[in-house]
């Protein structure tokens, strides 16, 4: 299971609400990057250091499915994301 895909975004959001105090603007911005999937050069690194390539290919692909999932979660749970775009990016 990719912790990563789950723990990330509410750490985020956490810090971005409870410390920073981020605007919802921002909140939903910080908890959507940090749903991001695993990157490229995952496997690039493995490649080029020796290490299991298809686990990290595997690994990329596992993180882009439940990335999709974990997106639409957090956008579901914001409510209405157009009412949030309204006049916060200032």
């Amino acid at each position: 299971m990719r912790l990563k895909n789950f723990l990330h975004p509410l750490v985020a959001f956490s810090i971005g609400k409870y410390i920073f105090e981020l605007n919802p603007y921002w909140l939903l911005t910080v908890s959507l990057m940090a749903a991001m999937p695993s990157s490229r050069t995952c496997a690039l690194y493995a490649q080029r250091y020796g290490l299991n390539v298809q686990m990290a290919n595997t690994l990329i692909v596992l993180s882009t499915f439940i990335s999709f999932a974990v997106i639409n979660v957090i956008l579901y749970l914001s409510g209405d994301v157009a009412l949030l775009m309204q006049g916060s990016c200032g």
